[in-house]
C-alpha cells in the first residue's frame, strides 16, 4: 500500500507537478501539511515539498524533486504525525 503511493506519488510528480494536491492527497492532509509547512499546498509540487521539509529536505540546485528514498521517510513521518493530530482532535475515551 505504502509503496503503491509513493510510487504513483514519484510519478505524478514528475509527470505534471502542477495538478491539484488533491490528486495525492486527502483534503485533511493537506491542511495537516499546510500548517506544519506554514505555506500553500495548493499544487502537487507544493505539497510534495512541504511532505520532505518533514525530514529537513532542502531542494538542490542539480536534483528537481526528492528522490524515493527521501519520500518514503517523509511519508513515514507524516504517518505518525496523521495519528498525533488525530490523538489530540478525538482523545481517548475510558
Amino acid at each position: 500500500m505504502v509503496a503503491g503511493r509513493l510510487l504513483g506519488l514519484t510519478y505524478a510528480l514528475r509527470h505534471d507537478p502542477e495538478q491539484p494536491a488533491e490528486t495525492m492527497f486527502d483534503p485533511d492532509e493537506l491542511t495537516l501539511l499546510h500548517h506544519l509547512s506554514g505555506r500553500p499546498v495548493d499544487s502537487l509540487r507544493q505539497a510534495t515539498l512541504a511532505l520532505a521539509q518533514l525530514i529537513g529536505f532542502a531542494m538542490p540546485k542539480k536534483q528537481p524533486w526528492p528522490g524515493v528514498k527521501v519520500l518514503a521517510t517523509a511519508m513515514e513521518r507524516f504517518f505518525f504525525v496523521k495519528q498525533g493530530a488525530a490523538a489530540v482532535a478525538k482523545p481517548l475515551q475510558d
